[in-house]
């Protein structure tokens, strides 16, 4: 549900480093009742000559796609207090690198998302809740 691209130049992250930020971005929806299984983070390396910034080939950078389905920000400060719980994951890791990055939010509706084939549950339901505990999608008949 929510999916994070990372585009970034060569050499940026390690694998620990992959890792290390994928949970701590996990984290952040768990804390709000998400299932992990939910949250997808996928890292994507680009040559220099594939990435271009201001018509040139950046040194250090990240480009992050945040992708929200099926759950959008209620108003304006719970908006605000996402985006800095965002920059309290990001900066400390990328702003000791010297490097660059941005990053931007897309909301999408939840009826054009599926698991596996199946609708998933409202948010806070009881199916939703047994997601929760299985860390998995679960049909609603196979309980």
């Amino acid at each position: 549900m929510p999916l994070w691209v990372i585009a970034h130049t060569p050499t940026t992250f390690s694998n620990e480093e992959k890792k290390e930020l994928a949970q701590a971005i996990t984290t952040l929806y768990t804390k709000v009742g998400i299932p992990a299984f939910y949250v997808n983070v996928q890292f994507f390396e680009m040559a220099s000559t594939n990435m271009y910034i201001g018509g040139e080939t950046p040194e250090k950078f990240a480009g992050i796609a945040i992708h929200h389905i099926a759950r959008a920000f209620d108003n304006d400060v719970s908006k605000t207090k996402f985006l800095d719980k965002v920059d309290s994951i990001l900066t400390p890791r990328l702003k000791p690198k010297n490097m660059n990055w941005e990053y931007f939010i897309q909301q999408a509706p939840g009826d054009t998302w599926r698991m596996n084939g199946i609708v998933p549950p409202q948010a806070g339901s009881e199916l939703e809740r047994e997601w929760l505990r299985r860390n998995k999608p679960v049909e609603e008949g196979h309980l």
